[in-house]
């Protein structure tokens, strides 16, 4: 297309297109500017007031958890302490744990394998080891039980016959009641 105009109206049109485009970039951006600031200032303001919730909701959550916790807290140092009077109030009779395992693992021979104890009070009130265990050869667990015999702690050993049914390999179970300590 052929463009007519001369020279100085083909400037003024140029001056007043780009104006206009102008204008609509800067109402554009403008628009976005203030669109912008809404949204942030809503956001921001949004999370002043949740923090603040949050906050408010954590401090009565803390208050109400260090009441419970500490309430727990108590009932289980007391529960504790009940537990450690019984066994040291249950124990003034009996020698020390230490010294009881201290006899059992010197006694074991090396074919004995220790699987499992209980340490705990019989029908007669008297305190007993259960040991159950793994040898790898019968001639193992009759040695084992009788060092166990002999031995001044345990006022009786007790070991089934199930105990020697296996020639090796077998399992055993073995059974002690305590004898008083001298003092």
């Amino acid at each position: 297309m052929i463009n007519l105009l001369d020279n100085s109206d083909k400037k003024i049109i140029r001056q007043e297109y780009h104006r206009r485009l102008f204008r609509g970039y800067a109402l554009g951006f403008g628009a976005l500017l203030v669109i912008a600031l809404i949204s942030v200032s809503a956001y921001y303001g949004a999370q002043k007031i949740s923090a603040g919730s949050l906050l408010e909701m954590a401090e009565r959550q803390k208050s109400q958890s260090d009441l419970v916790g500490v309430e727990t807290f108590v009932a289980d140092i007391k529960e504790a302490n009940k537990a450690i009077g019984l066994i040291a109030g249950g124990m003034a009779n009996v020698h020390s744990l230490s010294a009881v395992f201290d006899q059992v693992i010197s006694s074991r021979g090396t074919g004995i394998k220790l699987t499992a104890f209980d340490f705990s009070k019989n029908e007669t009130g008297q305190w007993s080891l259960k040991l159950n265990g793994v040898y790898s050869r019968r001639q193992d667990v009759i040695a084992f039980t009788s060092a166990l015999k002999s031995n001044a702690i345990f006022s009786s050993v007790d070991s089934p016959f199930s105990n020697l049914i296996k020639e090796s390999n077998g399992e055993f179970v073995v059974t002690m009641n305590m004898s008083a300590p001298k003092k």
